[in-house]
């Protein structure tokens, strides 16, 4: 994805960077000399069908096609020095780039090391501080005129104003962008920058150049809950934000599988956006479903463009309503005319049974996200961009998940070693295989297409370890042995309940008039629940992996908590 309108090419390699890809003041590309893919375990090479970006595409020094993977977490050194590191555990990923590419095992993430901010900040090549989200835990607090604070979340669509978290609001609570924009660091600017500009976008750059650009779970950059991005984006009196408030269901979900998750920014006069149509809640006959991508305060301006949000208005574009739907040897809908994830499952939304839709931020796998990326650049949407869930917490994929399976009972937070941990990391594994295989039949190949991997937050383990008071057992565990491609399940580890986490402590200035804010962060175990407020629907799909437990204001007063 782009770091700003003044990024260059580097020709000659993929580019892997772990931490953060926007910091080194440019993209590296694809187009590498070696001549073929890493070898996988999926299935054979089929004849290809070649994918070309939209004719208008112009990107320069031989790329046609963009793949940014962002994960949450990932590890290429090891936590158990016993234990193969997430990217040995996934070796179809790793030779990839080491085969086609570089990659940075010294990149460091910035500070503070959250979902939020991390991902913000390889988007937009902006530290915290500049683009507005440096927040701890994925949220803050913004001051009031009367002194006090109300909560706010850090996911919030690129153009809303503060996403107030407050059961009700203060009535002077905080207006300005969430995405406040500062053109230099606040801390050595004075006066202050005004709070009241939105930080340029991403896609802006890809659509300026013809190229539609489509993301899937990543922050900010599609619709990021119901509360305040429906009425927003669609219109505080559209389909869309009537059927949000038909709905008796306090978390939204139906409305978070069609319309929160995944979208596409279009170029202008794009055919993915203009001709998209479908039937809207309340109404009998298709419509057109694309809505105006506006970005009131992008630098040159922006106008014209539009974007589709929502599984429910992409997916039709990338073949759903058609039974059966192939791509080659790759399945891209089941017999319900659903898209389907590389396994062949339906993509469900979350917490929904047979309702197709995103399905969710917390536990989005690689498959599932892999096979929204392979079928938007199948349609011809040659920018893609896509998060994945960690395989440190259980993400419950329902393979592994059933009576007897190696993640059946297990904790939300796993150990490296451990058996779920080693069973997810086989199924990453799998998927990354089949989907560079995939791309390969489409003709989007290192010589063509810039494939960038970058992680959020790179925490360690903070717990039971080798090494430490208490340590995982048998003493000798390593999880799996991995020879070539081939992950071998060996000797599972074992570790005691409630010793494995993580935990972090940081300072947080968040700019923009807001003060300064001290919080301390301690980190739970990925994916479990904590409060419930306007957003908790899409709270608990994002999994916080910690809630701040207290925080003083400079001259040492404690925040409301």
């Amino acid at each position: 994805m782009p770091l700003d309108k003044r990024r260059r090419w580097i020709t000659g390699k993929a580019l892997t960077i772990t931490g953060c890809a926007a910091l080194l003041g440019g993209f590296a590309l694809a187009g590498s000399p070696s001549p073929g893919l890493a070898a996988t375990k999926a299935p054979a090479a089929h004849r290809a069908f070649h994918v070309l970006a939209t004719a208008g595409c112009q990107l320069g020094n031989r790329i046609q096609h963009v793949v940014q993977i962002t994960f949450d977490n990932v590890h290429f050194f090891r936590d158990n020095p016993n234990v193969p590191s997430d990217l040995e555990m996934m070796p179809n990923l790793l030779h990839f780039f080491e085969n086609n590419g570089t990659f940075m095992s010294n990149n460091h993430t910035p500070l503070i090391a959250h979902t939020a901010n991390d991902i913000l900040t390889t988007l937009t090549g902006l530290y915290g501080d500049r683009h507005g989200m440096s927040a701890g835990n994925n949220a803050y607090r913004s001051y009031n005129p009367d002194g006090t604070t109300d909560p706010a979340s850090a996911f919030a669509y690129w153009t809303d104003p503060i996403f107030d978290t407050a059961g009700t609001p203060n009535p002077g609570h905080d207006t300005n962008p969430s995405m406040v924009y500062s053109p230099t660091p606040p801390a050595t600017t004075s006066p202050p920058p005004a709070p009241d500009t939105i930080t340029p976008a991403p896609w802006a750059p890809y659509t300026r150049a013809g190229c539609d650009a489509g993301y899937v779970g990543t922050a900010n950059v599609e619709l990021e809950n119901t509360a305040v991005d429906i009425p927003k984006v669609f219109g505080p009196s559209s389909p869309e934000a009537q059927q949000l408030a038909a709905d008796t269901d306090p978390f939204k979900d139906a409305e978070t599988a069609d319309y929160v998750g995944v979208a596409v920014h279009c170029a202008q006069g794009s055919g993915f956006c203009a001709d998209a149509q479908g039937v809207k809640f309340g109404q009998t006959s298709p419509s057109p479903t694309a809505s105006p991508d506006l970005l009131p305060d992008e630098p040159g301006g922006y106008n014209g463009f539009q974007g589709l949000f929502g599984h429910r208005y992409v997916a039709p574009q990338l073949g759903a309503g058609t039974p059966n739907l192939m791509h080659g040897a790759y399945q891209v809908t089941n017999a319900a005319g659903n898209l389907v994830d590389l396994n062949g499952n339906q993509l469900n939304g979350a917490f929904l049974t047979n309702h197709p839709g995103f399905p969710g931020f917390s536990s989005i796998n690689a498959s599932q996200t892999l096979a929204y990326l392979a079928d938007m650049q199948e349609a011809g949407v040659p920018i893609t961009g896509g998060y994945i869930s960690d395989v440190h917490g259980n993400e419950h994929i329902p393979a592994l998940s059933g009576t007897g399976g190696p993640c059946h009972g297990a904790p939300a937070a796993l150990g490296p070693g451990s058996p779920c941990y080693v069973a997810q990391a086989a199924y990453y594994n799998q998927a990354f295989g089949i989907f560079f295989q995939r791309l390969a039949a489409d003709g989007i190949t290192p010589q063509n297409t810039l494939f960038v991997l970058s992680s959020d937050e790179g925490d360690h383990v903070a717990g039971a370890n080798v090494g430490r008071a208490i340590q995982p057992t048998p003493a000798n565990c390593d999880g799996a042995t991995v020879s070539g491609d081939t992950v071998t399940p060996d000797v599972p580890c074992t570790y005691p309940a409630g010793t494995f986490g993580e935990e972090q402590h940081h300072s947080v200035r968040h700019d923009g008039g807001r003060r300064l804010v001290t919080v301390h962060l301690r980190h739970r175990e990925p994916g479990t629940e904590f409060g419930r407020g306007p957003d908790a629907g899409t709270r608990r799909r994002r999994a916080y992996r910690g809630e701040p437990v207290y925080g003083h204001d400079p001259a040492g007063h404690q925040l409301p908590g």
